[in-house]
């Protein structure tokens, strides 16, 4: 279990919080180039509230455009990602 969610839920196993863990800075990375503008609106909607709860980094990038073209690919609209 990540240490930041260990902490909020309480640690019943009490093992050790690790000290040494990954921490990667919150950031609002920029759109992937191929997503038509309607994605890019929304990209910047879902980003900004991500990035306003803690939960936005740029190793999210690449996740989010995927889902992104998922999304625009379940709604009949393949040339447009």
């Amino acid at each position: 279990m990540p240490t930041a969610l260990k902490l909020v839920k309480g640690n019943p196993g009490k093992r050790a919080v690790n000290k040494a863990e990954a921490v990667v800075a919150l950031s609002e990375p920029t759109p992937p180039a191929f997503l038509c503008d309607d994605a890019k609106v929304e990209w910047g909607r879902v980003c900004s509230a991500l990035y306003a709860a803690g939960l936005m980094t740029e190793l999210d990038r690449a996740a989010l455009g995927l889902l992104r073209r998922i999304r625009a690919l379940g709604a009949g609209r393949a040339g447009h990602q």
